[in-house]
């Protein structure tokens, strides 16, 4: 790569010694009024003999990887995610109506990516600000193209702030610019680069959309500023785009004056407009889309969309499974709770013991089709049970509840129903760290408790600290003493969740 952008730049200083020469043959043969644009076509037609003596290697194309048995394996798997979505649905369509309509939504979309695979088409969207050029690039594209599969341009304006997954359901993207980047041309690219199989995206081993930068409008700037461009370009796009995947162009060339001697000997002077100067690009795109390349653009775009398809498919299957969890998370608190409030224990040990409830774990463990053996679930209880001690979970959390029950008057409760309400509260952290356990898991649950364990420190960690702010503790706090007094709240409060 990097002996590429050297050739750019010594291509570009030999590129102006060449058309110095052709200035004086110019005014010899046909004298042009304006240079510029034949400096372009110059430098369109050195980087276009350059871009063929490298087609053998194909740099810039993605790597055979990709076959369509994976394809249709992950197609596959999202399906299944659909029907299990679909069949946990079934018991509580009423309460579960947005679920179900995004169900539905995404069955539809899973039915038609299936035919995706074989679609005549590649889809490119041609990107870039206002006034670059895309509409009259996609009318030279479509008026030039010959090669198979057929091209479906889509202009898209660059909008800063618009969801990088997007750009998902394209093949390539052709990103138009008429210079050097500006601000906003790389936030762009950064969020592109970042949210659709980037370098920092979870779904980094996903494969990308193709990304092409074109150069516009070359024919407004002098040779050695033409050369100075496309070494610039290179540099900033270093790593990621290839030196050939930016192609200078001229998509509407500017009129040029040219003068004529006729046969008599007087000269002639007319306005004249050039062709679009886009055979390196349509060059390019034909290395690019034709062939085994074009098919594992394409392949990778089914791959792409499947597999956000079964994100979203997960994430709603998650949200049914989270709603039932909560009701048997409530269900077993409140008899922790009235178990401590009329059995008050002597030791925090005690406390955790009592709060942490096996069947809980094997009721949750079987709601997520994860499910654990008996002598699992009491064991995993009584192991994190002493671990919330360990930890120093629960004294941290009984004080602070105590300390939220006097805040609020409620003196009354720092005996029997203080340990009420802390038993209620550790059930229910407990209960949630279990439900973000069971979710995160994208096979069968470890197999051993020590392993469970092991998974479940850090999350525990992480929700007793988002729980344990001022606020939930004296939501929380206000329901179970309503509870205990044997009120019934009048409505949940959204902070529990």
């Amino acid at each position: 790569m990097v002996k590429r952008q050297y050739w750019l730049l010594g291509g570009g200083l030999s590129l102006a010694a060449g058309l110095w020469l052709m200035d004086g043959l110019t005014h010899t043969l046909v004298q042009v009024g304006e240079l510029t644009f034949t400096g372009a076509a110059a430098l369109l037609g050195v980087w276009w003999l350059y871009q063929r003596s490298t087609r053998t290697a194909n740099p810039g194309i993605p790597d055979p990887g990709l076959t369509r048995a994976q394809v249709d394996q992950t197609l596959h798997q999202t399906q299944q995610m659909l029907d299990a979505l679909s069949q946990e649905l079934q018991p509580d369509l009423s309460h579960h109506v947005p679920l179900q309509a995004q169900a539905l939504t995404l069955q539809t979309q899973k039915n038609h990516l299936s035919l995706d695979c074989d679609r005549p088409q590649l889809r490119l969207a041609v990107v870039g600000g206002t006034a670059v050029g895309k509409s009259t690039l996609i009318q030279g594209l479509q008026q030039r193209w010959t090669g198979t599969p057929t091209l479906d341009c889509q202009e898209q304006t660059l909008a800063l702030g618009q969801d990088p997954q997007y750009w998902q359901q394209f093949d390539l993207i052709l990103f138009v610019t008429p210079g050097d980047l500006t601000e906003s041309d790389r936030q762009w690219l950064q969020g592109l680069r970042h949210g659709v199989g980037g370098s920092t995206d979870p779904q980094s081993s996903l494969p990308s959309p193709a990304l092409v930068v074109a150069l516009n409008k070359l024919d407004h700037y002098s040779p050695g500023q033409q050369a100075t461009l496309l070494t610039q370009l290179c540099h900033r796009l270093q790593g990621w785009v290839d030196p050939v995947n930016i192609v200078p162009i001229a998509a509407a060339p500017d009129p040029i004056q040219v003068r004529r001697q006729s046969s008599d000997g007087t000269w002639h002077q007319s306005q004249e407009q050039p062709d679009p100067a886009l055979s390196p690009l349509i060059d390019r795109l034909g290395d690019l889309l034709q062939g085994d390349p074009g098919q594992q653009l394409l392949w990778g775009t089914s791959y792409r969309l499947a597999q956000g398809l079964q994100r979203s498919a997960h994430t709603a299957l998650n949200q049914v499974r989270r709603d039932r969890a909560m009701a048997l998370i409530d269900r077993y608190q409140w008899l922790a709770a009235g178990a401590a409030f009329l059995n008050p224990v002597p030791s925090v040990d005690l406390l955790a013991a009592l709060a942490l409830n096996g069947q809980l774990i094997l009721e949750l463990s079987r709601l997520y089709h994860k499910p654990l053996a008996l002598h699992q679930g009491q064991e995993l209880a009584a192991t994190l049970g002493e671990l919330l001690v360990k930890l120093g979970l629960v004294e941290i959390s009984t004080q602070a509840l105590a300390s939220v029950l006097k805040t609020n008057g409620l003196t009354f409760w720092a005996g029997a129903g203080l340990q009420g309400v802390s038993a209620a509260y550790l059930t229910r952290m407990a209960g949630l760290s279990l439900v973000e356990y069971f979710q995160s898991l994208e096979g069968e649950a470890e197999a051993t408790t020590p392993a469970i364990v092991e998974r479940l420190r850090p999350i525990l960690h992480q929700v007793f600290s988002l729980h344990g702010q001022t606020e939930r503790l004296q939501a929380f706090g206000q329901t179970a003493v309503a509870h205990l007094k044997g009120l019934q709240p009048q409505a949940k409060s959204p902070l529990l969740y």
